[in-house]
């Protein structure tokens, strides 16, 4: 037998033929030196099987690169959000974001993944976010600077940076902290090769809902460079908030060209009113809404990595060619 391959990522198409043995070598070669410009076929390789008298080709075909490369976004699933300052049960939702926890870990267990990405909302205790720090930043407020704000206010600040539109959030996932360390339940893949972590409103002057992104876009974070490398196509987003940094994420991630799935039940949010309206913007910007125990079914028929089996050349294509 002779097996010339050199890309493993291949269809493999069966091709019997009964040639000559000395006719069915310099073939062999030839076909090693013919540039094969179909649609989607990249290389062509062959496996002969000979006798004394005869041999038995095999072709084999192997396609572009045009995978489906599969991201899971885990977004913030931290202890603030669960059992914190900022718990969701205890927001006008009063949705419980643990219920996201047992929700994740199956897709992890169960779902063939290329790529798993793990958000933090990693804060400075000078945040601009924070409620507490408006005493040391009422001199950027636009508009009148000595009027009542109260928690969970929108403000609009004119610096020190950037400008920004900002909600004022109690104090949460300051980094380092037990409250910004993600739920203890919650699995976190120990692989080095497909695992990636953003660290996102480190920044204390800009906040930074999406994993992608500054609210305001001027600093972009790592993970869209980090997934090109993976050649990532298309990435399903889960996690907290639903209304806030879940939605930023992945309404990134389609103005960045993935093809972006919002895993509905694995998301959780704050306030029934924004999550009905980011849910209908969804929508709008052609996200696709699916449910967690949808998404295995979906990677696995849509895998090209598989190896797949097909006849694929008739004998009349298989002797024009040669």
């Amino acid at each position: 037998m002779h097996l010339l391959l050199k890309d493993k990522r291949v269809l493999v198409s069966e091709f019997g033929l009964c040639l000559n043995r000395k006719s069915a070598i310099r073939r062999e070669l030839s076909l090693r030196k013919y540039s094969y410009k179909w649609k989607n076929v990249d290389s062509l390789f062959i496996i002969v099987f000979s006798t004394r008298t005869c041999c038995i080709i095999f072709v084999i075909v192997g396609l572009k690169s045009s995978d489906y490369i599969n991201a899971l976004i885990i977004v913030d699933v931290q202890n603030c959000f669960i059992t914190g300052n900022l718990a969701l049960v205890t927001s006008p939702a009063h949705e419980d974001g643990a219920e996201v926890v047992p929700i994740i870990n199956k897709l992890i267990q169960t779902v063939s993944f290329d790529v798993i990405v793990y958000t933090h909302d990693w804060h400075p205790p000078d945040h601009i976010s924070f409620f507490e720090n408006l005493q040391y930043r009422r001199q950027y407020l636009e508009g009148d600077q000595n009027k009542t704000i109260h928690m969970f206010d929108n403000v609009t600040y004119s610096g020190p940076k950037f400008k920004t539109v900002q909600v004022l959030w109690p104090t949460h996932c300051i980094q380092g902290t037990d409250d910004a360390a993600l739920h203890k339940d919650l699995i976190v893949s120990s692989s080095k090769n497909n695992t990636i972590h953003i660290y996102k409103g480190i920044d204390p002057d800009i906040d930074s809902y999406s994993a992608f992104w500054d609210n305001e876009k001027h600093q972009k974070t790592e993970l869209d460079a980090m997934l090109n490398e993976w050649r990532v196509t298309r990435v399903f987003v889960a996690g907290l908030a639903t209304d806030y940094c879940v939605v930023a994420t992945a309404v990134d991630a389609k103005d960045l060209n993935y093809t972006t799935y919002f895993v509905e039940d694995a998301c959780r949010g704050v306030d029934n009113a924004t999550i009905a309206a980011k849910k209908e913007d969804m929508k709008n910007r052609g996200i696709v809404f699916i449910q967690s125990n949808q998404v295995k079914a979906l990677i696995d028929s849509a895998s090209y990595n598989q190896i797949h089996f097909t006849l694929m050349i008739s004998f009349s294509i298989f002797s024009f060619i040669l």
